[in-house]
């Protein structure tokens, strides 16, 4: 039985490592698409500023 427990918390860390690999791609394709526009529009180099949750 504890076999089994060990098994599904696998497949849930597996899961939640795919949906945060899928944010972070998707977080470094709108960074290099605001650096595009920032470079098209004669603006100095900035960063995104990351929304961070809090408790």
């Amino acid at each position: 039985m504890n076999n089994m427990n060990l098994t599904i918390n696998a497949g849930e860390i597996i899961s939640k490592f795919r949906k945060l690999i899928v944010k972070i791609k998707s977080l470094l394709q709108c960074k290099e698409k605001f650096a595009h526009h920032a470079e098209a529009a004669n603006l100095k180099e900035h960063n995104l500023i990351l929304d961070v949750r809090i408790q």
